[in-house]
């Protein structure tokens, strides 16, 4: 597939196997491939090229160019030829970051359920209340305005606590979330000679400390020879 734009590093194997050809080729396609076989070389070569070559050497003409000079066609497949090179070497690709594992994934979908669970049994509670309150009233030989206010008051007061509940829940959530550290301190004292103070050593030990590295390989777009 023929991608424009796209380069190719020209590593010294590449450049040889080209050379082979350069005498065999039509003029116009040898005309742009001498140009990267020419000391100084480039350090890379437009994979639109690589692919014109490929495409030429499977055509009769080029079949038998490269059967009268004793070379292989399956050294000028797209596949052999980007065999130990890479793609765009002179761009600058973005940090691979990793899909998250399917049980990090379940974790959240199940806490992200919990939150709403707690959300909406927050205002179920509030409108129970408040409901509940405004019911309750009647009894009490209220206007209709005082028992308005009066469940809405009521309403208020229960959305005040369940926000704190929530509020607390969260923050245990959170707490529970870090590294957990245990400190251990060992006080060694001891007189000195000349004054009698006294010197306190501590000494702390911490536990418990997850690290997580992202070793991201530059060479992953390195292609490897295929095993013919």
């Amino acid at each position: 597939m023929n991608e424009p734009g796209i380069n190719v590093s020209l590593e010294p194997h590449l450049a040889e196997t080209l050379a082979k050809i350069r005498g065999i080729l039509p003029k116009e396609l040898a005309a742009q491939l001498e140009a990267f076989l020419n000391e100084p070389r480039p350090p890379t070569i437009p994979h639109s090229l690589l692919d014109s070559v490929s495409r030429w050497s499977r055509t009769p003409i080029g079949t038998a160019e490269l059967s009268r000079t004793s070379l292989h066609t399956g050294d000028y497949l797209m596949v052999s030829l980007l065999a130990g090179t890479m793609s765009s070497p002179e761009r600058k690709f973005g940090t691979y970051v990793p899909p998250p594992d399917p049980e990090v994934v379940a974790a959240q979908k199940r806490e992200e359920r919990k939150q709403i669970t707690a959300l909406a049994n927050g205002v179920l509670s509030i409108g129970g209340a408040a409901f509940a309150a405004f019911w309750a009233s009647q009894h009490m030989a209220w206007k209709h305005e005082w028992r308005v206010l009066f469940a809405f008051m009521v309403g208020i007061v229960v959305a005040i606590s369940e926000a704190v509940l929530y509020i607390i829940w969260q923050s245990r959530k959170e707490k529970a979330a870090k590294p957990k550290r245990r400190v251990t301190r060992a006080a060694a004292r001891r007189k000195k000679d000349d004054g009698g103070e006294d010197e306190t050593v501590s000494q702390q030990d911490e536990l418990g400390k997850d690290e997580s590295h992202a070793h991201v390989d530059d060479g992953l777009r390195r292609r490897t020879a295929p095993s013919l």
